[in-house]
């Protein structure tokens, strides 16, 4: 939050509804949210802010039926019904890679959600059985209907010399939706 007007009362909770407890709380979140609310009378209004260098993008979830899965540092704050709750990717692969790879905020509900993204922001709309490799620490969002593996990209010796993109994932769709990427600056 950056600035906002002197109705808004904001109180930090913890809200059981947004499962994030123990997950968010051992890759070093905080376990509460703050909610502000209006008091007064009139309407009031919230400026808000990315805690780095980054674009905020706002995300209707109503137009991708309800729910988008990001990286868990990319949820910044949320207007009327959005649930948020960690899920863990289950294939042994992605968790081997790294936490992009292996943990994942979903955001569900109707509302209207603010998402963080370093960089260029492309938005891809994949076709059906389309492939997308992707950087695995480029992927700021994406629809619950994509399908990503990730897949090492070349030998283990990379890593040694500082190629950073030794883990690449690979995207597969089935129904039409969006991927959201970013590219470092």
């Amino acid at each position: 939050m950056c600035f906002m007007s002197g109705s808004v009362e904001m109180e930090n909770a913890y809200l059981p509804e947004n499962e994030v407890g123990v997950w968010q709380w051992l890759f070093g979140k905080t376990i509460t949210s703050i909610v502000l609310r209006n008091s007064g009378s009139s309407d009031g209004f919230v400026g808000i802010a990315a805690p780095y260098f980054a674009r905020i993008l706002p995300i209707d979830l109503a137009m991708f039926n309800g729910e988008i899965l990001c990286q868990p540092d990319a949820f910044l704050c949320s207007v009327n019904d959005v649930k948020v709750s960690n899920m863990v990717d289950q294939r042994g692969r992605n968790i081997v890679a790294s936490a992009e790879g292996f943990l994942r905020q979903k955001l569900s509900g109707q509302g209207l959600a603010f998402i963080l993204a370093g960089g260029s922001v492309v938005q891809k709309n994949l076709e059906i059985g389309e492939v997308l490799a992707v950087d695995v620490s480029s992927i700021v969002a994406v629809t619950s209907t994509v399908n990503i593996q990730i897949k090492y990209n070349g030998p283990a010796r990379r890593t040694m010399f500082g190629v950073s993109n030794f883990h690449i994932s690979s995207l597969f769709m089935y129904p039409i939706n969006t991927v959201f990427t970013k590219k470092n600056p």
